[in-house]
């Protein structure tokens, strides 16, 4: 059986030991939120960026602001990667995102980007299509030019002559 002297050193080294590994913890956990913070203005640049190729505002999921905008109803990312929310009684506040917390700007980023692919993606399709309508009318443009020039001009007959001179009348 043990003392209470041997008890007590034991725990104390126990205890050193949590204490060891605790400020350890401390100490990755210091390390990651700075790279998380590193991260936060680099994912607003890019959502910026994709934001570019939209010219529309972006619904959000409310959660995904963070439990501080609870009272939001309705949110929205525009240009400039800035949030527009309503509260219940319809009053406005806009706040940029690189205001947001960094765990909410990743959840913004992830809750918006699957909009933004969709909107880009359509945008695409619609200019694709129109440059394919131009090449169509261009070559016709061309071809219609092409025989224009082909085709042999006759000198005026006088009945050329008459027939334009009644038009003039």
């Amino acid at each position: 059986m043990s003392t209470k002297k041997e008890w007590a050193a034991d725990n104390r080294d126990q205890t050193a030991d949590h204490l060891r590994g605790t400020l350890n913890e401390l100490a990755q956990l210091s390390e990651l939120e700075e790279i998380e913070l590193s991260y936060a203005p680099k994912l607003v640049d890019a959502l910026k960026f994709l934001l570019s190729g939209v010219d529309q505002a972006i619904s959000l999921n409310h959660d995904a602001l963070g439990r501080s905008f609870q009272f939001v109803k309705e949110a929205y990312l525009v240009s400039d990667a800035v949030i527009i929310m309503k509260d219940e009684a319809g009053s406005t506040l806009s706040k940029p995102l690189s205001q947001f917390d960094p765990e909410n700007i990743l959840s913004i980023v992830q809750d918006s980007t699957p909009e933004i692919r969709r909107l880009t993606t359509e945008r695409r399709k619609i200019v694709h299509t129109r440059i394919q309508m131009a090449e169509k009318m261009l070559s016709e443009y061309t071809k219609a030019k092409a025989a224009v020039k082909s085709t042999p001009r006759t000198e005026p007959t006088e009945l050329d002559a008459v027939q334009s001179s009644i038009a003039n009348q």
